[in-house]
C-alpha cells in the first residue's frame, strides 16, 4: 500500500517535522535548495518550495521529480497501492478487507434472460416502461422475483468480483414504512459497486448513484459505475482506482451537485486521476433520453483538486 507519510519518512531527503505537522525536505526535487524551505503537508498532498516557488496539491507531481519518472509511472505507483497517510488500521481494512461472502441472489429470483438455458423467461412492465432495452436486461442480468420476501420487486444484482449481492426495486408506489429500494441483509453495498462486471480498465468512467442510472448510461454508451447512494467509501475509490481509468466523471442526480463535490472533498480520488463533475437539467442519468444524457454527459466542471490544475 502507498502511503505518502511512510513514504516521505522513508526519504532521506526528510529534515525535520515543522510546527504544523509538515515534513520539511532537505533538498527541493525542483531546484535543490538545501535550506529546509520545501515543505510537504502528509494529510492534504499539499506541497511548496519557498526557494523556487515549486508547489502543488497532487502528491504524485511531487513523485515524479523525487523518483524522476513521468506522470503515468507516478499514478502507477500510487495507484498500486492506495493510500493517503491512513492509520495503519484503516488502511489493512480497506486492502485486506473481512467481507469474505456475500448474500447472493434470492432464491426466488427469476432472471429475464436465461443466459444457460438461451431463452427469455419474461419482460416485467416496470422496465418496460422505464425504457430499458433487452440488452441491458441481459448484460446487468435483471429479474423478479414471483414469491417470498422481494415478491413483486425487480432485481438488480449488484457484481463486484467475487461478490454478488443486489437491490429489489418495489413496481408499486411505496408507502412511509416500506422502502422504494430493498437490499438484503448481511450485504455490504459499500465495497461494492453496480456495473462493476461491465466495466474495461482504461476508460473514461461516469460515477451515478443507482441502478437505473447505470442502465441509462449503459444505454447511452457511457461506461458508469453505481454507487448505490450519493457517497463514496475508500473501498470504492480503491475499486475505481485499480481500474486505472483515463478520467472519472461524477455525475449525480441534478439536485446533489453539493453532494458531488462532498463526495470528492472527502475521497483521494482526485489525486490519482482526472476527476470533474457533470451538471444535468431535465432529469436524473436514469430518466433522461440515451441522446440528451450522452450529449450533457459532456457538461463538465473541474474539481478544485483535480491534478489537471494543481501547481
Amino acid at each position: 500500500m502507498f502511503d505518502l507519510e511512510e513514504y516521505i519518512s522513508a526519504n532521506p531527503g526528510v529534515l525535520r517535522k515543522a510546527p504544523g505537522g509538515e515534513r520539511v525536505l532537505r533538498e527541493c526535487p525542483n531546484c535543490s535548495d538545501r535550506k529546509g524551505r520545501t515543505y510537504v503537508n502528509i494529510k492534504s498532498g499539499r506541497f511548496i518550495c519557498h526557494h523556487c516557488g515549486w508547489r502543488g496539491r497532487n502528491p504524485v507531481k511531487l513523485i515524479t521529480k523525487v523518483e524522476g519518472i513521468n506522470e503515468s509511472e507516478a499514478r502507477k505507483m500510487v495507484a498500486a497501492g492506495f493510500g493517503f497517510a491512513r492509520p495503519k488500521r484503516e488502511a489493512i481494512r480497506l486492502f485486506n478487507p473481512e467481507v469474505k461472502t456475500s448474500p447472493g441472489l434470492p432464491e426466488e429470483y427469476v432472471p429475464c434472460y436465461d443466459k444457460r438455458a438461451g431463452r427469455w423467461n419474461g419482460v416485467p412492465a416496470y422496465l418496460s416502461s422505464r425504457g430499458v432495452s433487452k440488452k441491458a436486461m441481459a448484460a446487468f442480468k435483471l429479474g423478479w422475483c414471483e414469491r417470498g420476501y422481494f415478491r413483486d420487486r425487480i432485481i438488480f444484482p449488484i457484481i463486484t468480483g467475487e461478490l454478488i449481492s443486489f437491490q429489489a426495486r418495489a413496481t408499486w408506489t411505496t408507502n412511509d414504512h416500506e422502502p422504494k429500494y430493498d437490499s438484503p441483509k448481511g450485504a455490504h453495498h459499500g465495497s461494492m459497486l453496480i456495473g462493476y462486471h461491465l466495466v474495461k480498465p482504461g476508460t473514461e468512467l461516469w460515477i451515478v448513484e443507482g441502478p437505473m442510472d447505470v442502465i441509462g448510461c449503459y444505454q447511452a454508451g457511457l461506461p458508469s459505475l453505481g454507487l448505490i447512494g450519493k457517497s463514496m467509501s475508500d473501498a470504492q475509490v480503491n475499486l475505481i482506482a485499480k481500474l486505472q481509468p483515463a478520467a472519472v466523471h461524477l455525475m449525480l442526480d441534478p439536485e446533489a451537485e453539493r453532494d458531488a463535490l462532498k463526495v470528492l472533498d472527502s475521497s483521494g480520488l482526485p489525486y490519482l486521476v482526472s476527476v470533474d463533475t457533470v451538471k444535468l437539467t431535465g432529469g436524473d442519468p436514469g430518466d433522461l433520453p440515451s441522446e440528451s444524457l450522452a450529449e450533457q454527459s459532456r457538461n463538465t466542471r473541474k474539481f478544485h483538486r483535480s491534478r489537471l490544475i494543481s501547481g
